[in-house]
Parts: C-alpha cells; sequence; structure tokens
C-alpha cells in the first residue's frame, strides 16, 4: 500500500504492535486513566515505511493522541511537473493559500468599523464581545480596538486573533480563547478539578485553560478519595472555580 505523508509517497512494509514498556509516557498515563483495558483501542503502534523507489526504512509511531488517517495513493499516483512531489504539491498548496488570504485581507479592509470581524454583523452596546487593543492586525487604517462577538460561532477568528495579537507583541497576555496547559484534568463528583502536569500541576495557568484531556475521577485506576462511592461524575468542570480548580 501506498500513503503520501510529508509531501513524499511512501510505502508501506509493515505494521508492528507497542508492548507497554515501549509506550510513551504520556500514552501510558491515557492507558492507566482509562482503566487499563486490554486489549487498548488507542493502543500505539508503529508503521514503517520506505521511499516508493526504494531505499531505507523509516518508523512511524502513531499515538493515541493522533488523529489516525491515511492519504492512500493508488499505484499510479500524479506528481507536480515541476518539483517532482505528489499532486497537489507544496507550491501549488502555498499559491492557493496566498490567493485566500489576498482574498481575506481585501474582505476585512472592507468591513466598517463596529462590525465583527468573524460574522461580518453589526456589534451593538449590548453584546458581549472579545476586545484586542493596540494595532489593528486585519485592517492597518481601521480602528485599533479589534471587537469579536461572544457568540460560539465567532469564537474561532476571535483566537486566531488572539493568537496574531500575542505574537505581535510578547507583553500581552493571552485570554481563555488561546490559554493552554500541556496537564490532563481530573475532574470530580462536585465540578472541581485537579490539573495533572508538570510539577503537579503547579505551572497550571487557569484549569480553565485548554488540555490535554479531561477525565472523570471515576476512571482513576486506585479510585478516588474525595468522591463518595457511587457518586455520579462526569468530565465538565463546574463553573466559578479558582484558577487552581478548587470550589470558589
Amino acid at each position: 500500500m501506498l500513503i503520501g505523508h510529508g509531501q513524499k509517497a511512501w510505502r508501506i512494509v509493515r505494521v508492528e504492535d507497542l508492548i507497554p514498556g515501549d509506550w510513551s509516557e504520556r500514552a501510558v498515563q491515557m492507558w492507566h486513566d482509562e482503566r487499563m483495558p486490554d486489549p487498548w483501542q488507542r493502543a500505539p503502534f508503529r508503521v514503517i515505511v520506505t521511499p516508493v523507489k526504494g531505499g531505507d526504512e523509516h518508523m512511524m509511531t502513531v499515538e493515541p493522541w493522533h488523529f489516525i488517517t491515511w492519504h492512500v495513493l493508488p499505484e499510479h499516483y500524479a506528481i507536480c511537473a515541476e518539483c517532482g512531489e505528489p499532486a497537489p504539491c507544496i507550491g501549488h498548496l502555498s499559491a492557493v493559500e496566498a490567493a485566500r488570504e489576498i482574498e481575506r485581507a481585501s474582505e476585512a479592509m472592507e468591513l466598517p468599523d463596529g462590525f465583527c470581524p468573524a460574522c461580518r454583523e453589526p456589534i451593538t452596546h449590548r453584546q458581549k464581545v472579545f476586545r484586542f487593543a493596540g494595532e489593528n492586525l486585519l485592517n492597518p487604517l481601521g480602528s485599533p480596538m479589534v471587537r469579536f462577538h461572544q457568540r460560539t460561532k465567532c469564537r474561532g477568528a476571535a483566537a486566531a486573533y488572539e493568537e496574531k495579537w500575542v505574537a505581535a507583541d510578547a507583553s500581552r497576555e493571552r485570554s481563555l480563547l488561546t490559554l493552554r496547559c500541556e496537564g490532563f484534568v481530573t475532574v470530580h463528583a462536585d465540578g472541581s478539578g485537579e490539573c495533572h502536569g508538570r510539577n503537579d500541576g503547579i505551572d497550571c495557568p487557569n484549569i480553565y485553560a485548554r488540555h490535554r484531556m479531561a477525565t472523570s475521577c471515576a476512571y482513576l485506576s486506585h479510585g478516588c478519595p474525595k468522591c463518595p462511592p457511587g457518586s455520579r461524575h462526569g468530565c465538565r468542570l463546574a463553573s466559578g472555580l479558582n484558577t487552581d480548580g478548587s470550589p470558589s
């Protein structure tokens, strides 16, 4: 079987299962959080490939958090006449993206002040908004205060803008739109939570930040000493918690 990966075509030689001793620390933690099922459907494995025209073997490790999809190529696949990459090549994709950026920039320049850049609808004084002060990164001639609705459909565009906004000035602080933590959140029956990451969660910026994973304490292999047996559990944090996840 041929697959496309990293703008190259590869031939799959074999697939190898990994024993728990060869798993990454993060994979082992996820396995424990799910009560160590055997077999585990999300167990890590390796895919051994070689270039289509022959060469050294390459190893791809598929982890539990990877979104497993393969771009399968036919034996006779199209290539770019300019660079030889499988079509569509990176050059073509870059040209398409550049055209889209020009179109988006033109639309942003045409948007009047006081309109949400995401939904392109007017913002009223009663609506909740995300505010970004400083240089307008969408329209240099526009208002220095860029505002997005706090609607669900506008959050993605607001988060993308915050990424650019923070990158433009290192002194700016992220909001919960883009705040992330590399730890794992355990949610208790009362809706409180704990972050289990580096330094036992001490470095966690906010319990409501986007974490790698959130699980109920009911799935802990050793049980939860904080919650009574038989209590109802979920993976959703309660509102109004302190930044460390404790009840306010």
